[in-house]
């Protein structure tokens, strides 16, 4: 008996000499992998950051701190989903976080040059209402790839479900706030829904601005009519959010209009995409018919800063004299849009296909460092956790 403990004893101690040295052994790891948690935790507070100052600009500053809650909530959904994600293809390079602070800045001073010209019309709720909308109006972006003829593959987004899931969001965000208020007692609870709190006709509004911007009009109208809205008669933040969304080219300038397009393109156009990071051969890619696609979607472009032009005349159609010429104010550089797509248009005619890329902000990388960029970018996103459980 006595020689069995301690044989025991010995297999015992021998079992823990071989974990410490194992551990000691493994230290650097479990150090690396502490390091790449915290730097997801770094990039997430950095985000944050970035949210908070820009709700400190002075036109959303005097917000109320609920809807401030809630545009916090929709862009860090955005930042988590949509940016620095370890797949290319799943970071967007037109509906991320910068679209949509561009989103509530613009639903933002559309309502208040209508409040400052006729107050009864907009108050202070409904501009709240408008940003939060624009918060929560692309807070869902889930697609599937579409193969098209030449090779083509182009990213086709689920339009109408995507914007019904990013109501939803919204919903359930303001049903949550109202939730903090059930085991308040009477008194506290009315003054904390009064400050705090959303009504039904809160959340309804929000929801027909969100579906409202659906796209494709026969989807509009059917996703409106299945919530119970009505598409002829739609409220004023129906009306007005799909504006805002689209009002780049009319309200921050041909630059930044442009800008906008190239990023759509990036985004949709899978394929250049996937040869450019796997660094093919040019000849390859313009076999894929590259400059006719380039500029066929600038001359899109050139169609759409026409098309928002006819949007906003019809958005603000009903609305009075004072109100109308306030907003229309706002979409005082369309026509330089226009005419900016036009001289964009020919100038891309004389580009040679690599400068074609690099005017509409493709990045070509060296073989290595797009290696080590994908791999920390995985390993950021899984915090590690996958690695870590093993040492």
């Amino acid at each position: 008996m006595g020689d069995r403990l301690t044989v025991g004893r010995m297999a015992l101690d021998h079992l823990i000499l071989v974990r410490i040295q194992v551990s000691q052994c493994y230290s650097p790891f479990r150090r690396f992998f502490d390091r790449i948690k915290y730097m997801r935790e770094e990039r997430r507070v950095e985000n944050l950051n970035e949210t908070e100052f820009f709700l400190r600009n002075p036109e959303l500053e005097t917000l109320p701190d609920k809807v401030k809650i809630g545009i916090l909530t929709a862009l860090d959904l955005i930042h988590t989903r949509y940016e620095g994600r370890p797949e290319p293809e799943e970071n967007l390079d037109y509906h991320n976080s910068r679209h949509t602070e561009q989103v509530i800045k613009r639903i933002y001073r559309i309502l208040s040059a209508i409040k400052k010209t006729n107050p009864g019309i907009v108050d202070d709720r409904l501009i709240g209402l408008g940003c939060l909308g624009g918060g929560y109006h692309d807070t869902v972006q889930d697609w599937e790839q579409e193969q098209r003829g030449n090779g083509q593959i182009f990213r086709k987004r689920f339009a109408g479900v995507n914007e019904e899931k990013s109501a939803d969001e919204s919903k359930q965000f303001m049903k949550t706030q109202n939730l903090k208020a059930e085991d308040m007692k009477v008194q506290d609870a009315i003054d904390f829904m009064r400050a705090n709190g959303f009504s039904e006709e809160d959340i309804r509004e929000v929801e027909e601005g969100i579906l409202s911007t659906i796209f494709v009009p026969v989807l509009k109208k059917q996703y409106l009519i299945k919530h119970g809205f009505s598409p002829e008669r739609p409220s004023l933040l129906g009306r007005l959010l799909p504006l805002a969304d689209v009002a780049t080219a009319g309200m921050d300038g041909p630059e930044a209009f442009i800008e906008e397009g190239n990023n759509l393109f990036r985004e949709e156009n899978l394929d250049i995409g996937r040869k450019v990071r796997k660094h093919v051969n040019i000849t390859e890619l313009v076999g894929s018919n590259l400059r006719q696609r380039i500029i066929d979607w600038q001359k899109t472009q050139e169609g759409f800063a026409t098309f928002v032009a006819n949007l906003m005349k019809k958005s603000i159609d009903g609305l009075p004299e004072t109100s109308q010429e306030a907003v229309a104010g706002l979409f005082k550089e369309l026509d330089s849009s226009i005419d900016r797509s036009k001289r964009e248009i020919e100038e891309r005619k004389k580009l040679t296909p690599t400068q074609l890329l690099e005017r509409i902000g493709y990045e070509g990388y060296p073989f290595f460092r797009q290696l080590v960029s994908r791999v920390l970018c995985n390993l950021i996103y899984f915090q590690g956790s996958h690695y870590y459980r093993y040492f």
